[in-house]
């Protein structure tokens, strides 16, 4: 299978298990059930363990958090192409945000079901500099409230602290 045929695959199976897991909050936000935990976990270790373009795509994120660092969704996708030496991801259009998206939705998941924040607001868009519309779909389906720059700043801090453990 080619890597672009592994990358459509990737997004397909991440849009349809996001939306599998996604907690649904009523009309007042409340949520009644969230997702269990080591579900996602599980799930989430089986895509990894099948598509190495996941691999790419949450180191690259873990490496951004650690330098401290936000990277557009194109030059994302332009740092995992390069990684494998071809265009696997467009670099733009709107397929680029929605096959992204939905793979970073279950990045997102993963890290909340293992207590961390959401990774995936380190991933903005060029003209406004703050994560895609995905992204604030995912936080309302858990009922939350976030300001984007301070979770950024939680995952900043959360990877710095898992880095510096690593090296010691």
């Amino acid at each position: 299978m080619s890597k672009k045929q592994e990358y459509a695959n990737l997004a397909r199976d991440c849009g349809k298990l996001v939306k599998a897991l996604l907690p649904n909050p009523d009309s007042k936000g409340r949520v009644k059930k969230l997702p269990h935990q080591r579900v996602v976990a599980r799930v989430f270790a089986k895509l990894l363990s099948k598509y190495s373009i996941l691999q790419e795509i949450y180191m690259s994120l873990i490496v951004h958090a650690i330098k401290r660092e936000i990277i557009t969704y194109g030059n994302l996708a332009r740092e995992i192409n390069q990684k494998f030496g071809e265009e696997v991801i467009p670099t733009r259009g709107s397929w680029l945000g929605k096959s992204l998206g939905k793979i970073l939705g279950i990045i997102s998941l993963y890290e909340w079901a293992v207590g961390r924040p959401f990774l995936s607001v380190l991933v903005v868009r060029t003209d406004t500099r703050v994560p895609g519309e995905g992204f604030e779909d995912l936080v309302k389906s858990f009922g939350l409230k976030i300001s984007v720059r301070c979770e950024q700043e939680r995952c900043f801090i959360a990877w710095g602290n898992f880095a510096w453990k690593k090296v010691r």
